[in-house]
């Protein structure tokens, strides 16, 4: 017995590093003042656009999104429809997720004004993050979401900050998970 008793204390000896758990609340947002946003729709469609978002001021934003896309017409109503029901002080935005592998879900969490660009905060799901030898089959995709932001009209351009957690482990971001974990 004392040999693995040794072997544990070894190891409990280790840089603090290796010992160290995963951080897996999806980071921190981008920068910028929390805006109201409202989530409008989830178009369908494989584009060459993944983990991108771009702002839908004019038809030309549509149809510059909707180039190389599978099934572009659909996701070209979509936008069309949603663009024509903005108010006055809205902005719209698309953006697009990859899927698969390991990658699962996503979720727009957070948009944030920083002068005249919107900082788009998603967070994907990856059950491959924090662990090593993991294989992961599931087919590639992709995911949209289609958002609505308040008082952003002035608007001139977005970005997208990804973050990534795993569903499996503890420590995952409260405005998915709940303040629970």
């Amino acid at each position: 017995m004392l040999p693995s008793r040794a072997l544990t204390a070894a190891l409990c000896l280790l840089p603090l590093a290796a010992c160290t758990p995963v951080d897996n609340s999806g980071g921190d947002p981008p920068a910028g003042d929390s805006m109201e946003f409202a989530l409008v729709g989830s178009p369908a469609g494989f584009c060459e656009a993944m983990d991108e978002a771009a702002l839908i001021g004019v038809q030309a934003d549509i149809e510059d999104w909707v180039e190389g896309c599978d099934f572009a017409d659909d996701m070209r109503a979509d936008l069309e429809t949603a663009h024509g029901a903005l108010e006055a002080e809205q902005a719209l935005v698309i953006v697009s997720a990859q899927l698969g592998g390991c990658l699962g879900d996503f979720e727009v969490v957070g948009v944030y004004e920083d002068g005249d660009q919107l900082n788009v905060w998603m967070l994907k799901e990856d059950t491959a993050y924090g662990k090593t030898n993991v294989a992961c089959n599931d087919d590639l995709g992709e995911g949209h979401a289609l958002i609505v932001v308040e008082d952003a009209a002035d608007a001139l351009s977005v970005s997208l900050t990804v973050g990534i957690w795993n569903p499996q482990l503890p420590g995952g971001p409260a405005s998915i998970v709940g303040e629970d974990q």
